[in-house]
């Protein structure tokens, strides 16, 4: 997730556009099958914007393959205008 951190700043950079004083948190649920793929996903706060990018960008990721699939994470991110 680290490595898409560029990407997910973008996810809330454009939504400061339409909202400057936008911050706070989204939380990503995730389900990785046994190829590291993501089968689902899903996000819950901030802007329908935020969270449908945020979606995206989880859903391009290819996992190392989980020892015990399939997994399921939460991923909590915190937005803050700087």
């Amino acid at each position: 997730m680290r490595a898409r951190a560029t990407q997910t700043n973008q996810c809330y950079e454009a939504a400061l556009h339409d909202d400057p004083s936008l911050s706070g948190m989204v939380t990503l649920q995730i389900v990785i099958d046994a190829n590291g793929r993501v089968t689902r996903a899903s996000a819950d706060g901030l802007t329908e914007g935020v969270r449908s990018c945020l979606v995206a960008q989880v859903r391009a990721i290819t996992f190392p393959r989980p020892q015990d699939p399939p997994v399921s994470l939460i991923v909590p991110f915190r937005f803050e205008k700087e």
